[in-house]
């Protein structure tokens, strides 16, 4: 029987020269519609096939392989619609087809330095980074588990290098999350969170941000780079957006959203579940709105847990919301 290793081996190089091959031909592909739909449903087929192949091999839950099988559908087919709507600069599609598809997903990284980690502890190596550079945030936004009071603190920028270094030699990890805090408040030695994206070209970076300091200067710089997603905070539409995130905010975000796209960076949505917008969030009316109107790409759905500054249990989804929202996604 096939292990499970040269089986996930050859749909990986499979999957890599697909990768590389989108990449290639994307700015091409986004003018040829008949021949970009018939490659997607070509590709979407291959990675069905592959799943049911290592679903019989038993060596994997069905579920699991099913639920992976259905993000790198997912996946596919967010960067078809992107090609479609030439959503992308060609540095953007390079480093999210390259680097974030190719190392970080399919490749999970340096083959190399996972094999030394393994031979050293005895277990895989983690595949993600999450770091909070900093406490400090320009909003205050109600129950927010981030201290965004008059500590200030964060971490130095040898700190932040060096943890981003050591993932990426010492792990393999490609893939980095900056979380809060507000990233893009971040300052240390004159330099900023895009100096340290750019520092590290070979990684990918997701940005979890409030959105009110991207700027004109700030969306041309992540278009340029090609290597940062930010995940932009909304808590629905404008009446509870402001509601818990201030006067205004909801009006700086939709802004935010358009100089990101008219600079063509591959950008999404966070959304909190509270009681309050459970319903509100996978709304079709809202999904409608921040997908098809404002060209996000992706979306992050959280649940509220009352934890940090200023928590509050009255915000937690009822277990009906819970079920609801199951069911909904």
């Amino acid at each position: 029987m096939e292990s499970l290793a040269d089986n996930q081996k050859t749909h990986a190089s499979w999957a890599r020269r697909a990768i590389s091959a989108l990449a290639w031909a994307g700015p091409f592909l986004s003018r040829l519609g008949p021949l970009r739909s018939r490659l997607a449903d070509g590709w979407e087929k291959k990675i069905r096939a592959e799943t049911e192949k290592q679903i019989r091999s038993g060596l994997k839950p069905p579920g699991a392989l099913r639920d992976r099988q259905e993000i790198g559908i997912a996946i596919m087919r967010t960067v078809e619609r992107a090609l479609i709507e030439n959503r992308l600069s060609r540095n953007s599609l390079d480093k999210f087809l390259n680097v974030l598809i190719g190392d970080a997903i399919i490749n999970k990284g340096d083959d190399s330095a996972k094999s030394r980690f393994v031979a050293r502890f005895g277990t895989s190596s983690p595949e993600i980074l999450l770091i909070s550079p900093t406490k400090a945030c320009n909003l205050f936004c109600k129950g927010c588990y981030a201290d965004s009071g008059a500590t200030r603190e964060k971490l130095e920028w040898e700190i932040i290098d060096r943890l981003i270094t050591e993932a990426h030699d010492l792990w393999g990890a490609r893939f980095i999350v900056f979380s809060g805090g507000e990233p893009l408040v971040y300052k240390d030695r004159g330099k900023s969170i895009l100096d340290i994206i750019e520092r590290h070209g070979d990684c990918f970076f997701m940005m979890y941000t409030n959105g009110t300091l991207i700027n004109d200067s700030v969306a041309v710089r992540m278009g340029e780079l090609g290597n940062v997603m930010p995940a932009i905070s909304v808590e629905g539409l404008r009446e509870k957006t402001d509601g818990r995130r201030g006067e205004g905010v909801f009006d700086r975000i939709i802004q935010a959203m358009k100089r990101l796209r008219r600079r063509k960076v591959f950008y999404g949505i966070s959304m909190t579940a509270t009681r309050d917008n459970a319903e509100e969030i996978l709304s079709d009316q809202v999904i409608n709105f921040y997908f098809q109107e404002m060209g996000a790409l992706f979306g992050w759905v959280f649940q509220y847990m009352p934890i940090g500054r200023a928590f509050t249990l009255r915000l937690l989804p009822t277990p009906e919301q819970r079920l609801w929202m199951w069911k909904r996604s």
